[in-house]
């Protein structure tokens, strides 16, 4: 590989590490506005005696659980596409000197 073709690589490597790191963030900020909104709901039925079972409740909490579950898998990707490109610009560097 060309030295070229190993910065065009580790371009594109940074690229996605970026795309998918804005994408964890957008995920997390989802799942906490969705956890602000649940913390919410739970102080109104505590002042209101409300059900916990009533259909918006419910939804919420589905809700809830898969963006907490997305976000999760987010991180955890970005975490591994960060250090694959990490360990290939250390890889190039080594190679390079």
């Amino acid at each position: 590989m060309t030295s070229q073709e190993m910065d065009g690589a580790l371009s594109a490597m940074a690229r996605g590490s970026s795309l998918l790191l804005r994408e964890c963030e957008s995920e997390r900020r989802r799942m906490e506005e969705l956890n602000a909104l649940s913390e919410a709901a739970i102080e109104r039925r505590i002042e209101d005696q409300g059900s916990v079972y009533e259909a918006d409740s419910v939804l919420l909490s589905v809700r809830l659980a898969l963006a907490t579950s997305c976000a999760k898998g987010h991180r955890d990707a970005a975490r591994e596409f960060v250090c694959w490109w990490l360990d290939a610009a250390l890889g190039s560097v080594r190679r390079i000197m």
